[in-house]
């Protein structure tokens, strides 16, 4: 049996979340995709549905190929909000991390690189009161995490339920509501832990 709380869907137990009925989980997840059947879900200030109320008329007929479309962007945000957790998403510093590698690896290849080449190794390792051979090893190891270890797990498990979703086609459409959900609880699981 599926399981809900705070607007969040699971398909295993969760402490805290309530059992809900399997049409229950469907409808919730129209609701949060914009869609709805027969139940109309009443909104506080912030957001979230507080009261799910059925609704006594013939539901429209449900666009499938709406609801995946949607369901694919919601994923790629959901992905990008995983991402989030591990790398800081402000204008310039992708330059700033691609810099940071860049000097980590010209200090690596020669410890005897003039200073003014490498700003980022110094600030580093003054801001973290380590040598500048720390510095850029951290660096490295940070960035060698990210792109073998989080990045393409985040990518993979993107790409596959979107994939998923663009792969069911007649009756298999029905199937997309849980298929969405899968992949947003599978996102949602991803906890790693960063190198020191």
């Amino acid at each position: 049996m599926p399981y809900a709380s705070n607007n969040k869907l699971s398909k295993t137990f969760k402490d805290g979340w309530v059992q809900v009925s399997n049409e229950f989980y469907k409808e919730l997840l129209f609701i949060q995709l914009g869609k709805h059947q027969t139940y109309k879900g009443f909104s506080n200030e912030n957001g979230n549905i507080v009261k799910i109320e059925r609704v006594e008329k013939t539901p429209p007929a449900i666009d499938y190929n709406e609801f995946v479309k949607k369901a694919k962007a919601k994923i790629d945000r959901a992905a990008g909000a995983v991402r989030l957790r591990y790398i800081t998403d402000v204008p310039g510093q992708q330059a700033v991390y691609m810099q940071k590698l860049e000097q980590a690896n010209l200090f690596i290849a020669d410890n005897l690189v003039d200073d003014n080449l490498i700003p980022y190794i110094i600030a580093e390792a003054e801001a973290r009161n380590i040598t500048k051979l720390a510095s850029a090893q951290l660096i490295i190891a940070i960035a060698d995490f990210w792109n073998i270890t989080v990045a393409p797990k985040i990518e993979g498990i993107r790409i596959k339920y979107k994939a998923d979703l663009d792969n069911l086609t007649g009756e298999a459409l029905a199937t997309a509501p849980q298929v969405y959900q899968d992949a947003v609880n599978e996102l949602d699981q991803i906890i790693i832990t960063y190198p020191p």
